[in-house]
Parts: structure tokens; sequence; C-alpha cells
């Protein structure tokens, strides 16, 4: 019998779990803002945005392949 992987998402390495809580408004406003940028996971999209303020790399799983996307991550 052939053994095949699961389906899922890719290995993201170690991480460590933050938990956020919004006001329900603004949810709307984030949603689209990780839409427009490209990214499928919201959670992807923070890691990114949360990089990009602290001037520190972009993990490998919450990079874009399109540097124009990456311009997005940058909020004034």
């Amino acid at each position: 019998m052939e053994s095949r992987a699961k389906p899922g998402t890719r290995p993201k390495g170690d991480r460590r779990a933050i938990t956020v809580r919004v006001p329900r408004s603004q949810w709307a406003i984030f949603d689209g803002a990780r839409k427009r940028a490209g990214y499928q996971s919201l959670s992807d999209y923070v890691t990114a945005l949360l990089a990009e303020h602290h001037g520190l790399d972009v993990p490998d799983y919450a990079r874009l392949d399109d540097p124009d996307q990456e311009a997005l991550l940058r909020v004034g």
C-alpha cells in the first residue's frame, strides 16, 4: 500500500501563539488589508507586519513573492 502525506498547511517551524482580540468594528479593515496584500492567513499577515514594524526579517513562511505586495505591509 502506498503511503501518502496528509494534505494541509506546510510546516512553519518553531513558533509561539499570540491571542489578540480586536474591536469588532475594526475586523473588516484588518481582514481586507490581509486580502489586498495577498495573504491567505491573517496570522501570517500579522507576523509580517510585526516583523516589519520592529525592523526584523519577515519569516520565509510569511513572505510574499511579489515585492509590490510587500510594500502593502508598510503602514505609515
